[in-house]
């Protein structure tokens, strides 16, 4: 299966989500459903193999939330909500499953901390996840977000813009520790 999540600015830009199904070359989706009722930007999804439950990242205001979902044919169920961090309105963030430690990184520019590229790691218990305490991967304004992360050498590889070095495109190397 695959996951689509947006915001729906037709619905006071409600969380929605989609889920499709692969067959061969084509794809079916199943019906429109929502993840938050509440007005949600940004949004991120990241599925934790480990614990086979998929994590709805978003953020509402400059509040980043996560919520774990349980998939069920084409329609998921949600844990309670969770707040990983202050975010930077509109400056994208990501996140990504390290299969090493099975944590879920999430990656964001700090409204605390004068937008600074910033990590946590998330850890999926039952229908809840729960964070650590973050980390600094740029000390400076960062804004574009994109992570993944590399099983080979077992590190995070996050991508983004460094606003105080002209935007210049920069990569973090990060490992799990804990």
């Amino acid at each position: 299966k695959v996951v689509l999540g947006y915001s729906n600015a037709s619905n006071a830009d409600r969380g929605e989500y989609v889920v499709g199904t692969v067959s061969g070359t084509s794809i079916s989706f199943g019906t429109v459903d929502y993840f938050d009722s509440s007005s949600t930007k940004e949004i991120s999804i990241t599925y934790d193999s480990n614990a086979n439950k998929t994590v709805f990242f978003f953020r509402q205001s400059n509040t980043g939330k996560a919520k774990v979902a349980t998939l069920s044919g084409t329609a998921f169920s949600f844990g309670s909500q969770q707040t990983f961090g202050a975010l930077t309105t509109s400056k994208l963030f990501s996140s990504a499953f390290d299969s090493s430690s099975n944590k879920i990184g999430v990656f964001y520019s700090d409204n605390d901390s004068s937008s600074h590229g910033t990590a946590k790691m998330g850890t999926v218990s039952g229908t809840d996840i729960s964070f650590g305490s973050a980390a600094v991967f740029e000390s400076a304004e960062v804004s574009r977000i994109a992570a993944t992360f590399d099983s080979n050498s077992s590190r995070f590889v996050v991508f983004y813009a460094d606003v105080g070095n002209g935007n210049y495109g920069t990569y973090a190397l990060g490992t799990v520790s804990g």
